[in-house]
C-alpha cells in the first residue's frame, strides 16, 4: 500500500516565512500566542469497493496552539497546530456488526482573521486558513467484512468564528469553533476493497492568548 504525503515542511517553512515578512516595525503587543482545549467532532464519508457508508464518532477532545500578529488594524496572521482524535460509534451500513476504531487528525494551518470590535470588552472575530493535516484511520470497521488502517498527510482548509474578551492585564480568553475540510484519502481494507474516504472535523474550544 503507497502511502500519499504532502511536503510538511515545506508547509511549515512558508508559514514561518510568511509571518516572518510580516515583522516589520510595528506598535508593541502586536504579537500574540495562546492555546486552548474542548471538543471535536467529524463526519467520514467512504465509497468504492466497500459501497456508500457514513460513520458516525463519539464526540473526542480537540487541541489546539497557536502563534500570530496583527499585520493591519483589525487583522491577523496566524500559525495554528491541532490535534483532535474520536472514537467510532457506528458506520450506518452495518448495523448490528461490532463497529469501532479511532480517527486521529492534526496538523498545521496558516490563518488570516479579522477581529470586529464591539466597543465594549466582547471582540468577535472569523477567519479561513490552509494548510496540511496528518489523517489517520486507525482499525475503523466494519466496512462491509473488512477494517481500515491507513494514515497520509492531506491537504485541507478551515474556517473559524469565535470571540475573545480581555481578562486581566495582556491575557485573554477566547472561545471558537473552527471547521476542518480535508481531501479525500484513499486506502485498501483488510479484505482488499478498495476505499475513497472524506472527513471534516469540527474543533470547538476555548483557551487562553497573551500579547506581547
Amino acid at each position: 500500500m503507497i502511502m500519499t504525503v504532502l511536503p510538511l515542511r515545506r508547509v511549515v517553512t512558508s508559514c514561518a516565512l510568511v509571518i516572518g515578512l510580516a515583522a516589520t516595525p510595528a506598535p508593541a503587543q502586536d504579537w500574540y500566542a495562546g492555546f486552548g482545549l474542548g471538543g471535536s467532532g467529524a463526519q467520514s464519508a467512504f465509497s468504492g469497493g466497500v459501497g456508500e457508508a457514513e460513520a458516525e464518532y463519539d464526540p473526542g477532545i480537540a487541541l489546539i496552539g497557536f502563534v500570530g500578529r496583527e499585520i493591519a488594524p483589525q487583522t491577523r496572521l496566524e500559525a495554528q497546530l491541532f490535534h483532535a482524535s474520536l472514537d467510532v460509534a457506528n458506520i450506518d451500513r452495518s448495523i448490528g456488526a461490532p463497529d469501532g476504531g479511532q480517527l486521529h487528525s492534526g496538523g498545521l494551518f496558516l490563518n488570516l482573521i479579522r477581529d470586529f470590535p464591539t466597543g465594549g470588552s466582547l471582540t468577535p472575530y472569523a477567519g479561513i486558513g490552509v494548510g496540511a493535516v496528518n489523517l489517520r484511520y486507525d482499525l475503523v470497521r466494519d466496512l462491509d467484512g473488512g477494517t481500515l488502517h491507513r494514515d497520509a498527510v492531506r491537504a485541507a482548509g478551515q474556517v473559524i468564528l469565535g470571540a475573545s474578551v480581555p481578562v486581566r492585564d495582556d491575557w485573554s480568553a477566547f472561545g471558537d469553533l473552527r471547521e476542518v475540510w480535508m481531501e479525500d484519502l484513499d486506502g485498501t481494507t483488510s479484505t482488499g476493497a478498495q476505499v475513497t474516504a472524506g472527513t471534516s472535523t469540527q474543533l470547538l474550544t476555548i483557551g487562553l492568548m497573551r500579547r506581547f
